[in-house]
């Protein structure tokens, strides 16, 4: 397998205040992908790596393939201590290919790709996550911290995995992105 990665990335703490954290990946791959495809929603690259025996010529196991991700976060604290935070995220979709499936004379029921890999992406996938919060200290010893956090706050609802078996049930979708979600939470310091 052959892995190529060029990252950037921006690390400043402006003041006391002001945070920010920023990268660029960009990635070649050069792999053996697998002709099986996860049917599990915690997964997201919808083809394994893996070697196994190509029966159709035309298209073969070894695959190149790009992806990329970006992210930025930062942090501001204003006066009286409340603090908000911002993350985003962005990364590509995964490649793949239809998987289809034949019978054949002493071989049996063999997978292969109907293309190359390049040729189909996945969803591309933007997240923004949110934070605000509030510090009191207590007696100069504790600090109590209130925090409301709000992620996926555009809501996307981007296919995280899907079916590539072709047939009736091909791109059937079997994950979504979590939809926008509010969580309360409070920290004690002591």
């Amino acid at each position: 397998y052959n892995y190529d990665t060029v990252q950037f990335a921006f690390n400043k703490r402006f003041s006391r205040n002001l945070f920010i954290q920023s990268s660029f990946d960009y990635q070649w791959r050069d792999e053996l992908r697998q002709n099986s495809a996860s049917t599990s929603p915690l997964n997201s690259d919808p083809l394994g790596i893996n070697y196994y025996q190509n029966v159709f010529p035309d298209v073969s196991n070894r695959q190149e393939s790009t992806n990329w991700q970006a992210r930025l976060l930062g942090r501001y604290v204003f006066p009286y201590e409340v603090g908000l935070g911002v993350n985003v995220r962005a990364q590509s979709g995964w490649a793949y290919a239809r998987l289809l499936r034949a019978t054949l004379p002493n071989a049996g029921t063999q997978t292969f790709f109907a293309e190359n890999i390049d040729s189909n992406r996945s969803d591309n996938v933007t997240l923004v996550d949110l934070r605000l919060d509030k510090a009191v200290t207590l007696g100069g010893k504790y600090r109590f911290t209130m925090i409301a956090d709000l992620f996926n706050a555009l809501n996307t609802n981007a296919v995280s995995n899907f079916n590539l078996l072709n047939g009736s049930q091909f791109n059937r979708i079997i994950a979504t992105l979590d939809p926008r979600t509010f969580q309360l939470g409070f920290r004690f310091d002591f």
